[in-house]
């Protein structure tokens, strides 16, 4: 008899363990599942996002300086349509966006022991920048025969050879609001800022 209870006691632990064995594989191959799925999300990890970010970045700055600076006869058509875009957004700006771009590409590709330093100089360069553009298009000469011409500020010659169409309206919007000195004492501040 303490035979039999002893081996009923053994049957009852067996049928559960192989109970809870049952339950526990398909919980098991569900983590499984689950891992195969995060390795599969993660197959690109932060620090290669920010490393291709900084390759597309200088990969851009140098397609835009080449597209500035070359000669653009007898090139495709989009790199003609970039090029003269880019004269007229920027003006002689488009010779420094490329320096721009490519600094941002670093920083995204030097390890800092903070994540939003790119960032923050993306941003800080970006301010400069745009603020420089209009600091350029503010000296375009714009007396005309009756004084101040502020149309001329968007010719196409004065476009590419001062501030592009950024700086021009940056610099359209300072003279008409506050005029050239007080317009330029902004500009320098918030090249300060973006500093």
């Amino acid at each position: 008899m303490a035979r039999q209870s002893g081996n009923a006691t053994k049957k009852k632990v067996n049928t559960r363990n192989t109970a809870q064995g049952r339950k526990a594989a398909p919980a098991q191959g569900a983590r499984r599942v689950e891992a195969r799925a995060d390795d599969t999300a993660h197959i690109i990890d932060a620090r290669t996002r920010r490393d291709i970010t900084g390759v597309v970045f200088i990969l851009l700055a140098v397609v835009l300086m080449l597209c500035a600076a070359l000669p653009t006869e007898g090139d495709g058509v989009v790199t003609t349509a970039i090029a003269s875009g880019v004269h007229l957004v920027f003006g002689v700006g488009c010779y420094v966006l490329p320096f721009v771009l490519a600094a941002v590409g670093i920083t995204f590709l030097v390890r800092f022991e903070r994540e939003r330093v790119p960032l923050r100089v993306a941003i800080g360069l970006g301010i400069i920048f745009v603020a420089l553009l209009g600091l350029i298009a503010l000296f375009t000469p714009v007396t005309g025969l009756n004084g101040d011409n502020l149309e001329l500020l968007f010719s196409q010659t004065a476009l590419v050879s001062h501030g592009g169409y950024i700086g021009a309206g940056i610099a359209w919007a300072g003279l008409m609001l506050f005029g050239q000195v007080i317009s330029c004492v902004i500009l320098v501040g918030v090249i300060v800022i973006g500093v």
